[in-house]
């Protein structure tokens, strides 16, 4: 018989924190991993938004895996095999030169990241202060993409993409250390969050879609900021340094989260978040010069990490089993995969990208939308729960 794990242990937090990062290590820094795949592949912007989302959509199928059948699997072998796989497509990655062989092998390394990815964030929620803890992890994340982002044209040009995809297998592979202090499975889950109730099938799937729409307008707009930036600019490191900013700003976004917690609720967190953003996307839109790249660059990674840990915690609170936050999960990498593939598709069609910011701006606003209904209603069965 296993011992049980509390999922509250500074052990296990950090554990699931580490192991968040490192299914991200990739995808976090899209834009500068696209503009590699442009200046050292050769590929066309579209080609590399289409590479972007075969590791994208890998991921997303893991997380969609991990929603079905994840309360039947053990949580440690599954994290272990899935870093172990990882990190082998990482150094396969490393020597692959055949653009078709390298799209296979993303994607499966998509799959690995993504069964990480799912557990880890599952762990979170699980915990007694989601919304604290997911920021925390979001801190420790936004540390590694701000000084990514710093690095990458240097690492582009010194030891190229090869040593980037090698140092990451190194990262997974280390990151094996941890399985050891995770949750064998969802059962472990102590108790239903106090601020948990269960909605009928159309609030949830209204609210998976809000989730949804969310993450395909951050995966539309994110995965080709460095582009955009480039098409304004044209001074690959005055953008990589804008972007760098945007990044240890963002760490002041995810800190927020953790003021903000148990002060204003979720409802004026999400709306300046989800709107906020829009906001900044439409300055972007109509003052197209560096400044205003780099203050909507800023404005845009500080609101969008500050309204996740809101957004997922809302999401996991329609259910009192947990299984919500695997399916806001799977729901989050298909929106971030959707994103790239459908940048992909008008990039081949109009030149610039006036309608990749369009888009982005309407599906956040959308995302808002489809939000509030399931919002309002677990506040209706809150409010007539005996205290």
């Amino acid at each position: 018989m296993t011992t049980a794990v509390d999922v509250n242990s500074p052990k296990t937090l950090w554990s699931a924190n580490v192991l968040g990062t490192i299914g991200v290590l990739s995808f976090i820094v899209e834009p500068g991993l696209v503009q590699g795949f442009v200046s050292k592949l050769g590929l066309s912007e579209a080609a590399a938004n289409d590479l972007a989302f075969a590791e994208m959509i890998g991921i997303a199928i893991a997380t969609y895996a991990i929603a079905a059948i994840g309360a039947k699997l053990s949580w440690r072998t599954t994290v272990g095999a899935c870093l172990a796989i990882g990190a082998a497509m990482n150094v396969v990655s490393a020597f692959v030169i055949d653009p078709s062989l390298l799209k296979a092998t993303r994607f499966v390394t998509g799959l690995a990241e993504g069964g990480v990815i799912a557990i880890s964030w599952a762990i979170v929620s699980m915990t007694a202060r989601p919304e604290r803890n997911f920021a925390l992890y979001l801190t420790l994340l936004l540390v590694y993409s701000a000084l990514a982002f710093w690095g990458m044209p240097l690492a582009l040009s010194t030891i190229g993409l090869k040593g980037i995809f090698l140092f990451w297998a190194a990262l997974t592979a280390v990151s094996l250390v941890t399985v050891n202090y995770l949750p064998h499975s969802m059962e472990e889950r102590a108790h239903p969050s106090p601020t948990s109730v269960d909605l009928s099938l159309p609030f949830l799937i209204a609210a998976l879609a809000g989730v949804l729409l969310f993450n395909i307008a951050v995966g539309v707009s994110w995965t080709n900021i460095f582009l955009i930036g480039m098409e304004i600019s044209h001074d690959e490191q005055a953008v990589a340094n804008a972007l760098l900013v945007a990044q240890i700003a963002a760490v002041g976004g995810a800190l927020g989260a953790v003021y903000v917690e148990r002060r204003y609720g979720r409802w004026r967190p999400m709306g300046v978040g989800i709107l906020g953003g829009a906001g900044f996307l439409v300055l972007l839109l109509l003052y197209p010069n560096y400044t205003v790249f780099f203050l909507s660059a800023c404005g845009l990674a500080v609101l969008s990490n500050f309204v996740v840990p809101f957004i997922l915690s809302e999401a996991s609170d329609m259910s009192t089993t947990g299984e919500m936050m695997t399916r806001a999960v799977a729901m989050q990498m298909t929106g971030i995969a959707a994103g790239p593939f459908l940048a992909g598709r008008i990039l081949n069609f109009a030149a610039g990208f006036t309608i990749v910011k369009v888009m982005a701006i309407l599906l956040l606003v959308l995302s808002f939308l489809a939000l509030i209904p399931p919002m309002l209603e677990r506040r209706r069965i809150m409010a007539k729960s005996p205290a």
